[in-house]
């Protein structure tokens, strides 16, 4: 393929491709897709008027890997922009090279509003369907546990006598609650597995945005069963590389437990703590507390450390082998403290974005 070929590809391509000159940061060649953008967002003459419509934590991050550019190209690193037309998710794919012994980079941008925005209200809507299984599996399947406790008790007391109207309807009653709350715990497990099914899909991501949303609508749901929950976020912004549908399933089951475990009148808490390489998440509770012999085999594939919850729920899923592999998917690692009868904190440990 020719030069002119290349050129005519290039003008005329969707994705916005630029040239600039490494010591003075100016762009040297923008194609029409970049230019037009450039006529919707206000001008741009240099790198650095780019870099100074970004967020501080996005210009610090394009201003870092411009520095290493030469051992590691940047690709695939998503920025928000904002511009004279509005806020914009920008796509950018940069790469070196040496033109008549002068260094220059070579590179493309794309406009990823629709993909971000549409991720995020997926996020979104899932948060909300979690929280809603998680409290309705609670409500459900520990009542459902509590009415076929009343109606073993009760054919007990009847001693089961022969031609006793009540015994055949006790009977049944116990059989229907135990196969409704089995439908509810394979439901929930099929749909935990489903999740840790899909490949994953680890992007730049803003764990308070992210925890935001999935933290209201779960205290709200959780105060319907008379738990109180304490979400506390750092002030300032934590980006992660992360997949945010699999740690948002971290935390549904996490949360899930904690609430299997506490009773009426405790509480649940989550906060972050940001360090200069990893952000820990964590989550407590003023619940039962794991007993000593259990806690080294929490995080087993198939543990013996699975209880049933104080309503009667029963254990789904992998529980928290899974959770365990999905955390190191994501290159973090997990770790649980808990004290007999003072309850149970989990630290998920996760590598800030550095790239």
């Amino acid at each position: 393929m020719t030069n002119i070929a290349l050129k005519v590809l290039t003008e005329n391509s969707n994705l916005m491709v630029f040239s600039l000159d490494r010591e003075s940061g100016l762009f040297e060649h923008a194609n029409h897709a970049f230019r037009f953008f450039q006529e919707i967002q206000g001008p741009l003459q240099n790198i650095q008027d780019l870099a100074d419509r970004l967020p501080v934590e996005d210009r610090d991050l394009l201003q870092a890997r411009l520095l290493g550019i030469e051992n590691s190209p940047i690709e695939g690193t998503v920025v928000k922009f904002s511009g004279e037309g509005g806020q914009v998710y920008l796509e950018l794919n940069m790469y070196p090279y040496r033109d008549a012994g002068i260094s220059k980079i070579a590179g493309y941008a794309r406009d990823v509003t629709l993909q971000t925005e549409f991720q995020q209200a997926i996020l979104g809507h899932n948060s909300k369907k979690n929280a809603i299984l998680n409290i309705l599996s609670h409500d459900l399947v520990g009542s459902l546990a509590i009415l076929e406790k009343l109606a073993v008790l009760a054919l007990e007391t009847s001693g089961r006598k022969q031609g006793d109207p009540l015994v055949p309807v006790l009977t049944s009653m116990q059989e229907m609650c135990r196969s409704n709350a089995g439908l509810i715990r394979g439901f929930l497990r099929k749909e935990f597995l489903t999740s840790m099914g899909v490949p994953l899909n680890r992007v730049r991501a803003d764990l308070n945005d992210m925890l935001k949303g999935f933290m209201g609508q779960f205290a709200s749901m959780a105060a319907e069963c008379g738990i109180s929950v304490q979400y506390d976020q750092v002030k300032s912004p934590v980006h992660l590389f992360i997949d945010q549908d699999k740690l948002i399933q971290v935390l549904n089951n996490l949360l899930s437990n904690a609430l299997k475990f506490t009773p009426s009148g405790g509480m649940v808490r989550v906060w972050v703590e940001s360090g200069r390489d990893l952000v820990t998440i964590c989550v407590s509770d003023t619940g039962i507390g794991i007993p000593a012999h259990l806690k080294e085999h929490v995080f087993e594939k198939f543990s013996s450390s699975k209880r049933t919850g104080l309503n009667g729920e029963e254990p789904h899923g992998m529980g928290l082998w899974a959770v365990k592999t999905m955390v190191e998917w994501m290159g973090g690692n997990i770790r649980v403290d808990s004290t007999e009868g003072q309850g149970t904190e989990f630290r998920i440990e996760l590598p800030i974005t550095q790239s």
